[in-house]
């Protein structure tokens, strides 16, 4: 579908106090597979399985690399300003032009956990959809075992609409229950 109905725009880089959002580059696989693609704890509550080798990461940076291409491709790097270490990434799926909607969600390294930089990347990232896209309803869901991501999702404006039971997630992983939330401008 053309972007009549969506301003889009692409990765372009934003900025908040601690943090750059960017594209990924191939040069990021270093900090990328030892900061958290090859981590068991941070995969634990995600959608892919631990990278078990940095050319594993590469692959994936590649990939993204030709995403990029598209201007309704929204996948950002989060690099901490005060090292310049990328710690993580934050991404858009299930872009719905029509109904002027997508989905949210996040990585970020067990080392930053706890420090309120995903809660700030994440309001960034809405920020951007919703004045620069013209996104009307972001959702994201998270494992209801997964407390903290629920606690950024509430943070950043979002409403819990319901539990969805056994929900299949990943071939490696069982149903898992999550909870499902909604940004809305409406």
């Amino acid at each position: 579908m053309a972007d009549f109905w969506l301003n889009h725009q692409g990765t372009v880089s934003l900025f908040t106090e601690r943090v750059i959002l960017r594209k990924f580059s191939i040069s990021d696989a270093s900090d990328m597979y030892n900061n958290w693609a090859s981590d068991k704890d941070v995969a634990k509550y995600t959608l892919w399985n631990v990278n078990e080798s940095i050319n594993e990461t590469k692959s994936f940076l590649e990939d993204w690399q030709l995403r990029y291409e598209s201007k309704q491709y929204y996948h950002w790097a989060i690099v901490l300003k005060e090292n310049m270490q990328v710690i993580g990434s934050i991404s858009i799926s299930g872009l719905n032009n029509y109904l002027k909607s997508c989905n949210i969600g996040y990585t970020l390294s067990k080392k930053y956990w706890n420090m309120g930089i995903t809660t700030e990347a994440t309001k960034c990232v809405i920020d951007f959809m919703v004045n620069n896209v013209g996104i009307q309803k972001i959702y994201a869901y998270h494992d209801v075992e997964n407390y903290a991501s629920g606690r950024v999702l509430q943070k950043c404006g979002m409403k819990y609409i319901k539990r969805k039971k056994k929900i299949f997630l990943s071939m490696s992983k069982p149903l898992i229950d999550c909870d499902y939330y909604c940004f809305s401008t409406k």
